[in-house]
């Protein structure tokens, strides 16, 4: 995604310009139950099973992966590509020496974004990638990144109305 700036309305309801001043990468799907199986050595997903004729277990999205599951998986993914490390809790990149997550909040986790390795879009990056780079605030004219068009949103977004209450 290449660096800009776009106008974003803030959790107190303020506009604000926001301006990227690094261009960054963003998978294009979901991490898959297969990737997430292959680094972390398990599949902690509630859809396990039954995938909708035509498509392959192994490629539905993970879910049931808490915040903290997602930046070790970050950091392990990165480290099995040769990359470095983004996260840090106390001081270390390992998540073999992070200690009990369940006593410690996110203000302990530290992200080096210079780092060349696999993190999480921060809330500004996942908005400006999911208009498209589209600087609108019209919460109306550009509501699915691809079309504005609802009527076209099956083809864009899996959705209660369409998705047999299962991921895909």
């Amino acid at each position: 995604i290449p660096a800009g700036s776009f106008q974003m309305i803030d959790r107190a309801e303020n506009q604000l310009t926001v301006s990227l001043t690094r261009a960054f990468f963003i998978c294009d799907h979901e991490v898959t139950q297969k990737e997430y199986k292959d680094i972390m050595g398990t599949n902690p997903s509630k859809f396990k099973a039954n995938p909708e004729k035509g498509e392959i277990q192994e490629n539905r999205p993970v879910e049931d992966v808490s915040w903290f599951d997602a930046i070790e998986y970050c950091n392990r993914r990165s480290v099995k590509e040769g990359l470095a490390p983004c996260y840090k809790i106390n001081g270390s990149t390992d998540p073999g020496k992070w200690g009990n997550r369940q006593s410690l909040s996110d203000d302990y986790v530290v992200c080096d974004f210079t780092a060349n390795g696999y993190r999480l879009p921060t809330e500004a990056e996942w908005e400006y990638a999911a208009r498209a780079g589209n600087n609108s605030l019209s919460l109306y004219k550009y509501v699915y990144s691809g079309t504005d068009d609802e009527s076209k949103l099956d083809d864009y977004a899996w959705y209660a109305l369409n998705s047999r209450r299962k991921t895909h």
